[in-house]
C-alpha cells in the first residue's frame, strides 16, 4: 500500500518532466531524474543488484550514502537532490540512495585574489568539495560544521563552521538564529545572503569578508572568526569582522610583521585617497583656493583656463567617464578588457584635455584615484568608495573643506556604529 501511495505521489509532483525516470524491477520501483544523478552508477551500484536479488536475501547496496524515510515530501525533496528512491513491495519505507552526477569544476586557482607565494586552490561551487579542501587544512575534531536549508524553493545548503572553544557561543547562537530567519526564495550567491544577515543592511559596508580561498577561510577559522560556505557557490562567508580586516591579504604572511604593517597602511591610504581626493580638489579650487600654495595655484588656474565647466562638473563627468570605462573592461572578454581599460582611458583623457573639457590637474588626480580604488585587496570594500566619493563630492561643493571635515567626522560616527555579528566594527581583533 505504501508502495503504491510513494508512486502516486512522485508521479504527480514530477509529471511534465521530461528527464524523470521510473523503473519497475521484480518487487521494486525506482524513481530518480536522470540529469541529476551519474547513470553508470545506477547501473552499477543500484539496478545490477536489484537484477541478482535472492528473494530469500535482503538487497545490499555497496554505497554509503543511504538513508530509511517514509515521507513521501521527503522523497520528493531527495530526488530533487540527486538521490535515488527505492521502494520495496509490502515495505513501508524507502531507500534514498545518493549517486549525484559530477558536474561541476575542478580546483582551480583564485581569479579574485591573487596572491604571491601562496596556495593556488580555490573553492569550487561543491559544498562537499569546498569542506574537503578546509579540512585538509584544519585536520583537527574541533573543526566543527553544521548544515542548514535556507530558501523557499532552492533549499540552499549552508554550512556554518567553527572550531569549537575558539569562538563565543552567544555568536554561534545568534548567526544560527539569523541562518533560521532569512525570508527568501533563492539564495543566488554568498554576497546577496551575506546583506540578508548584516545588522545594518542599509551601509554600504561589507560586514562580513568573502572570500574562496580556503588557506584564508583555515586563517579565519583559526582566528575564532565563523564561516559559512553557500552549496552552488565558490564565495564563503567570514565574521565577524572588523574595518581593517578588508585590508589584509593572505601573502602579508611572507613579510616580516613591520613590512607587512606597512603595506596595510599603504592600502589603508589608497582607501583614502580614492575617497577624498577628488572632493578635496573641487573643495579647494571652489571655496578655498587661497589654501594652495601660489605656484600651485598658476599651475590649476592656467590648466583650467579652456574649461567652460566648474570645477564640480568637471570632476562628476570625468569620475562618470572613469565608472564607465570600469564597468565595460569588467564586461569585456578577459583579452580585450585591459586593453579597454588602459587604451580608453589614455585616449578619453588626452582627447578631454586637447578639447578643454577637463583640466590637467584633474585627470592627474582622476588617475590616481582609479590607482588607489584598486589597492584594496577586498573588492566589496572597494565598491563603498564609489558612494563615499560621491557624497564627499556633493559636500565639498555646497560646504568646501568644512564639507569634507564634517562628512569624515559623520563617517566615522557611522562607522563606530555599524557591528558585524555584535562585534563592533572599528575593533582590531586582539
Amino acid at each position: 500500500m505504501f508502495q503504491d501511495n510513494l508512486e502516486i505521489f512522485i508521479k504527480e509532483k514530477f509529471k511534465g518532466l521530461s528527464d524523470f525516470s521510473f523503473l519497475e524491477m521484480n518487487e521494486y520501483k525506482i524513481f530518480f531524474i536522470s540529469s541529476l544523478v551519474k547513470k553508470e552508477d545506477v547501473n552499477k551500484y543500484v539496478i545490477e543488484h536489484l537484477l541478482e536479488e535472492n528473494s530469500n536475501q535482503v538487497v545490499k547496496f555497496p554505497v554509503t550514502n543511504i538513508e530509511k524515510d517514509s515521507s513521501s515530501e521527503k522523497a520528493q525533496e531527495k530526488i530533487l537532490r540527486g538521490n535515488i528512491i527505492v521502494s520495496k513491495k509490502n515495505e513501508p519505507f524507502f531507500l534514498s540512495i545518493s549517486l549525484p552526477s559530477d558536474v561541476g569544476r575542478s580546483i582551480e586557482s583564485s581569479d579574485q585574489e591573487f596572491s604571491l607565494y601562496t596556495s593556488l586552490e580555490s573553492f569550487t561551487e561543491q559544498l562537499e568539495l569546498n569542506l574537503t579542501l578546509v579540512r585538509r587544512y584544519l585536520p583537527t575534531a574541533e573543526l566543527k560544521s553544521e548544515i542548514f536549508e535556507v530558501g523557499k524553493i532552492s533549499k540552499s545548503k549552508i554550512a556554518l563552521l567553527q572550531i569549537e572553544g575558539s569562538v563565543n557561543k552567544d555568536e554561534i547562537e545568534f548567526m544560527k538564529e539569523k541562518i533560521k530567519n532569512v525570508d527568501e526564495k533563492l539564495i543566488i550567491n554568498s554576497a546577496f545572503l551575506g546583506r540578508r544577515l548584516e545588522n545594518s543592511p542599509f551601509s554600504s559596508f561589507p560586514q562580513f569578508q568573502v572570500s574562496d580561498r580556503p588557506d584564508l577561510i583555515s586563517l579565519a577559522l583559526t582566528s575564532g572568526k565563523i564561516v559559512i560556505i553557500i552549496d552552488q557557490n565558490p564565495f564563503a562567508l567570514i565574521g565577524p569582522v572588523s574595518f581593517l580586516d578588508f585590508f589584509e591579504s593572505t601573502e602579508d604572511y611572507i613579510y616580516i610583521a613591520r613590512t607587512a604593517f606597512l603595506i596595510r597602511i599603504l592600502r589603508l591610504t589608497g582607501y583614502i585617497l580614492s575617497i577624498m581626493l577628488v572632493p578635496l580638489y573641487v573643495a579647494v579650487t571652489t571655496h578655498e583656493y587661497e589654501a594652495l600654495p601660489l605656484e600651485l595655484l598658476f599651475i590649476i588656474i592656467e590648466s583650467r583656463s579652456d574649461v567652460p565647466f566648474t570645477p564640480f562638473w568637471e570632476s562628476v563627468l570625468m569620475l562618470l567617464t572613469l565608472e564607465i570605462l570600469k564597468e565595460a573592461s569588467k564586461r569585456m572578454p578577459a583579452k580585450t578588457g585591459n586593453t579597454l581599460g588602459v587604451v580608453g582611458g589614455i585616449i578619453i583623457g588626452d582627447a578631454a584635455i586637447q578639447a578643454g573639457i577637463a583640466s590637467n590637474v584633474l585627470v592627474v588626480i582622476i588617475g590616481i584615484t582609479a590607482v588607489s580604488s584598486f589597492v584594496t585587496p577586498n573588492y566589496l570594500m572597494g565598491v563603498s568608495s564609489k558612494i563615499l566619493r560621491l557624497l564627499f563630492l556633493l559636500l565639498s561643493f555646497q560646504f568646501g573643506l568644512y564639507g569634507v571635515i564634517i562628512g569624515f567626522c559623520f563617517l566615522i560616527i557611522h562607522l563606530n556604529s555599524i557591528y558585524s555579528m555584535n562585534k563592533p566594527y572599528l575593533m582590531a581583533d586582539s
